[in-house]
């Protein structure tokens, strides 16, 4: 029974050299592309800083916390409905934990 060329021990210290190589020439071209300007190097964004930020705030429909650092909060309730029948879903579902078994975040915001 022939052996198939890809495992034929001759050819296989070739290919590796040959993956070597492509690797070392790629990793230069990428090295050696420009990099883009960072922010500080290009200054400020191209519009005008607002003259009243509560004012852009509320011409936008929105309504300013009482003060910084305020959270506001929503309580949210999910039935289940299975086949026209309610279904309990075990606790817990739904809260990453860490490696300590310790949830992630306060329950509420799920951390990115």
């Amino acid at each position: 029974m022939a052996r198939a060329p890809y495992l034929d021990p001759a050819r296989f210290g070739v290919r590796v050299a040959l993956s070597a190589v492509t690797t070392v020439l790629l990793v230069l071209a990428v090295r050696g592309l420009p990099r883009p300007a960072g922010l500080e190097a290009r200054g400020g964004p191209p519009w005008p800083a607002p003259a009243s930020v509560p004012a852009g705030v509320r011409a936008a429909g929105l309504t300013l916390l009482a003060s910084p650092g305020d959270v506001v909060r929503f309580a949210v309730h999910l039935d289940v409905i299975v086949d026209g029948r309610r279904v309990t879903v075990p606790a817990g579902i739904g809260i990453g934990v860490d490696a300590r078994g310790q949830p992630l975040g306060d329950g509420v915001d799920a951390p990115s």
